[in-house]
């Protein structure tokens, strides 16, 4: 009788004196971008067969490119408006009466991502007894505008001018390539939706072929000289969007 009272009193103890369960959690399934850019060719295999996949690589290939040059294009900007403020907050510094070492890193305080490492290496550099001109020559940068500051700043330097100027002289240069690329990348933004829409008109004449009932896609996926077809109607179009970018990249140089 006893151990059947503890028996129902174990089974009737409240609950929340137990110790929970928690249950595992499921992670979310997230697709790797290996798998998303493998994705297409394997595809275009198994619906067009060899030409098919021919056909969805060179797409491929086409929108990586595209990918990386815009990419590319957009640290380039931030990059070029991340070095502007840097050398504004540094001008400012040295007209003051800073030393060049303070300046430098009262700049790099003001200053964010990548300029603000370049400005605090010259400035250690320059305590330990090396030129801040020569520190900003020799930093890798990706663009030419950081090599140019130094260049102006080891003239100076060398010919005993005034740094403060000359960077003032660079700053303004700077703004000024930077209100050059903004009004050139909103002139652009009709002639590259432009170009666009016409990369996309070959979908808009195989659909309309299929309304008239004349079965172009059938052609272009069933082999043979339909899939000769296909590879150099991709090729023809992925040549067209690169050249149009690399075009509307000439007029931003």
């Amino acid at each position: 009788m006893t151990m059947l009272l503890l028996a129902v009193a174990t089974a009737t103890w409240p609950s929340s004196l137990r110790r929970p369960t928690q249950s595992p959690r499921r992670r979310p399934f997230r697709a790797r971008p290996e798998f998303l850019w493998a994705l297409p060719p394997v595809v275009g295999w198994f619906v067009g067969g060899p030409s098919g996949l021919v056909a969805a690589s060179i797409v491929l290939a086409t929108a990586w490119i595209l990918q990386r040059r815009l990419r590319q294009e957009r640290e380039q900007a931030a990059l070029r408006r991340e070095l502007a403020q840097g050398v504004e907050a540094l001008v400012g510094e040295l007209r003051t009466g800073a030393s060049q070492v303070d300046s430098c890193e009262a700049a790099a305080a003001e200053s964010s991502g990548r300029v603000r490492q370049v400005l605090e290496t010259a400035s250690a550099r320059c305590r330990l007894g090396g030129s801040c001109s020569d520190s900003l020559l020799s930093e890798l940068w990706p663009s030419e505008d950081l090599r140019r500051i130094g260049a102006i700043w080891q003239v100076a330097e060398r010919h005993g001018l005034s740094v403060g100027d000359l960077l003032e002289a660079a700053r303004r240069d700077l703004a000024g390539r930077l209100r050059f690329d903004d009004s050139v990348r909103s002139s652009l933004a009709g002639p590259r939706a432009t170009a666009t829409v016409l990369s996309a008109l070959p979908l808009f004449g195989l659909a309309l072929g299929e309304v008239m009932g004349a079965h172009p896609v059938g052609v272009l996926l069933g082999g043979g000289v339909g899939g000769i077809l296909l590879v150099v109607g991709c090729a023809f179009a992925c040549v067209g969007r690169l050249w149009t970018h690399s075009i509307a990249n000439g007029v931003r140089a």
